[in-house]
């Protein structure tokens, strides 16, 4: 890669990670992957797909989901991440020749 347009690359990078949305969407990343309550969901979300579920494992596994889904910082972080999407995908778009 030519090193101006690299250089103008790292440029726009640093100037997302500033951007407030970028920092909560970091943030809330974080605080997800912290939590040892959601990591517990993610755990037992992956270990019941891997199974050929009973019927009692599937209604574990359709209260973890939805334990997990409904949590705050799972909902906003799948906030933030459609908002950190969209972005991207306008400056892709701008970017696209």
């Amino acid at each position: 890669m030519n090193k101006d347009i690299e250089s103008k690359v790292k440029d726009l990078k640093d100037s997302l990670l500033s951007e407030e949305l970028i920092k909560e969407y970091i943030k809330s990343k974080n605080a997800i992957f912290d939590s040892k309550t959601l990591q517990n969901y993610e755990n037992i979300l992956k270990y019941l797909q891997k199974c050929d579920m009973s019927e009692e494992e599937k209604r574990e596994y359709d209260k973890a989901l939805n334990e997990f889904k409904n949590d705050p910082f799972v909902q906003n972080y799948i906030k933030l991440e459609n908002e950190k999407t969209e972005l991207l995908k306008e400056i892709k778009d701008i970017l696209d020749i």
